[in-house]
């Protein structure tokens, strides 16, 4: 497994180096921390890591090098630093292990690209003889660690259905992410296979979980039918992002003019339609990066949007919708809210205390 980040083509024909792991129980875990701290850590620094997984299975990732993974990067200060900020690193190999930049050791480029084509050819043979019917553990994924049958496989994707016994799982997959099993026993297929129900004395308490015929349902396709929330302001919305457009004011227009279609359903209050743009932008927001819809503004004022500002938008379009809907009315009835109202312009409230009038003149 390589992991790439940022610029790497500058590294090409660099030395690397290696990185400890401090326990292998918890290679998986410590490597997954490694990776989802690569933004914070290394910013605009290119940077490659790679894995060198040579097995996968049932609570098993062995790596070729005991406890060793291979990384370089331009900035080394970065990379001794991984040993203090991610859990589960010893840090670099260093003479003497004084975790000093001239004592890190260096290894050839060509050692670990010989290395790299060794764990190719190990991931690919994991799966070589998958087919229609083949019993197979499902390696990564929600499904990880399940077993169950090959159904379907279409170009390098495969479907996988498996027996939990209390329902049936078709897990759609690509045929690279499958272990095959087919040299397991029979009377030992079931979905949670490993090493201790290998080593079980009386199979026959697996009956009931075996299950290698296709359950009997009837998988007709259905008839075609539209969508059903086709004509909602929701698919409208998303239509228009995939447009490039993302400003909550045009995207109001938008909605405003598609009410005029009889087949469009049109939303209960206005403030329904606020609330479903800026859900909506929430998507474009965490693909920006941005943590709340405050730092969003901060980068993006063209997408500010009051509810003001849409009534108005919406009076101008001639857009006969209440403001709110009678149950948010009713709601504002009971708990006694009413929105707040703009302050006097000819009052200027200085703290806590009274407003004081404005004398003009």
């Amino acid at each position: 497994m390589l992991v790439e980040w940022g610029a790497t083509e500058q590294l090409e024909g660099t030395d690397w180096f290696a990185l400890e792991i401090r326990s292998e129980e918890g290679v998986e875990k410590t490597l997954k921390r490694l990776c989802d701290s690569l933004p914070q850590t290394f910013g605009d620094e290119p940077l490659q890591v790679f894995i060198p997984v040579t097995k996968r299975d049932l609570n098993v990732y062995d790596l070729a090098n005991a406890n060793l993974v291979y990384v370089r990067s331009a900035d080394m200060k970065r990379l001794l630093k991984l040993r203090t900020q991610i859990t589960g690193l010893v840090g670099l190999l260093t003479l003497g292990d004084s975790q000093r930049i001239r004592d890190v050791l260096p290894i050839e480029d060509s050692y670990v690209q010989e290395l790299i084509k060794t764990c190719e050819r190990e991931f690919h043979a994991r799966s070589k003889g998958v087919k229609v019917g083949t019993f197979v553990r499902v390696v990564g994924g929600d499904m990880q660690s399940f077993c169950g049958y090959v159904e379907k496989i279409t170009g390098d994707r495969a479907t996988v259905f498996i027996n939990l016994g209390v329902k049936l799982v078709r897990v759609h997959t690509p045929v690279k992410n499958l272990l095959n099993l087919d040299h397991v026993k029979k009377n030992r297929r079931v979905y949670f296979y490993g090493v201790t129900v290998e080593d079980m004395e009386h199979p026959k308490h697996l009956v009931p979980y075996m299950s290698e015929d296709k359950p009997k349902i009837d998988m007709a396709a259905p008839a075609k039918q539209g969508p059903k929330h086709n004509n909602c302001i929701t698919k409208l919305i998303t239509n228009k992002m995939k447009e490039g457009i993302f400003n909550p004011n045009e995207l109001a227009m938008a909605i405003f003019t598609s009410l005029s279609d009889p087949k469009m359903r049109p939303p209960a209050s206005l403030y329904v339609i606020l609330v479903t743009i800026k859900n909506t932008l929430k998507s474009q927001m965490r693909r920006e990066g941005f943590k709340t819809w405050k730092d969003m503004m901060k980068f993006h004022p063209e997408y500010r949007m009051t509810f003001k500002s849409l009534c108005r938008l919406a009076e101008k379009h001639g857009v006969n919708l209440p403001p709110y809907t009678e149950v948010q009315t009713r709601w504002m009835k009971k708990n006694r809210y009413t929105p707040r109202k703009p302050k006097p312009k000819d009052l200027n409230t200085r703290g806590r205390g009274r407003p004081r009038k404005v004398v003009v003149g």
